[in-house]
């Protein structure tokens, strides 16, 4: 294998689906609840991440069904006490309302809502990939090999191989 073109990133990755995540963890909680929730409950808070670390990797990019997250039990109780306010009623007044639901101490996610928080990555990505496929050392290449933690995601592949399907994906074990 022989490098030909400069290996290269952007803000395009897995950290770039983590900001639209929290920005709607923030649209639905409110800014003030989301910094009470890191500061009186910071364990559960980074528990709750890694939950949606643990989807983000493994979203079936054919499912339809709803992406579950357990909401830690502390998140409802700092709601309660600091704001005299439920998870429900958050949800209710937020502009994702019919996209997510919370029952017992599930948050249910329409799957469509969910993939929305890689869109603007897959976009970036796939936008750069064709910048290089359109530079004269790289269009005849027939294959690409996709390494680090977003290469393992269902949901980059199948973009990927959706925007040059006449190219060979090669995809390692343990990619990250």
């Amino acid at each position: 294998m022989k490098t030909i073109y400069k290996v290269c990133g952007g803000n395009w990755g897995g950290t770039h689906v983590d900001k639209c995540f929290l920005h709607f963890i923030n649209d639905l909680l409110g800014s003030e609840v989301i910094k009470s929730l890191k500061h009186e409950c910071r364990s559960e808070y980074l528990e709750f991440l890694r939950t949606f670390e643990f989807k983000k990797r493994t979203i079936d990019v054919d499912s339809t069904l709803r992406v579950v997250l357990k909401v830690p039990v502390g998140f409802v109780d700092v709601l309660w006490e600091n704001y005299g306010t439920t998870l429900q009623d958050r949800i209710k007044a937020s502009p994702h309302n019919s996209a997510v639901s919370f029952v017992g101490d599930k948050l249910s996610i329409e799957h469509s809502l969910f993939r929305s928080f890689f869109q603007k990555s897959v976009d970036d990505i796939i936008s750069h990939i064709g910048d290089i496929f359109d530079d004269k050392c790289c269009r005849d290449l027939t294959g690409i090999v996709m390494v680090g933690g977003f290469a393992d995601s269902t949901i980059v592949n199948f973009a990927m191989k959706n925007a040059f399907p006449e190219r060979k994906f090669i995809i390692p074990l343990d990619a990250g």
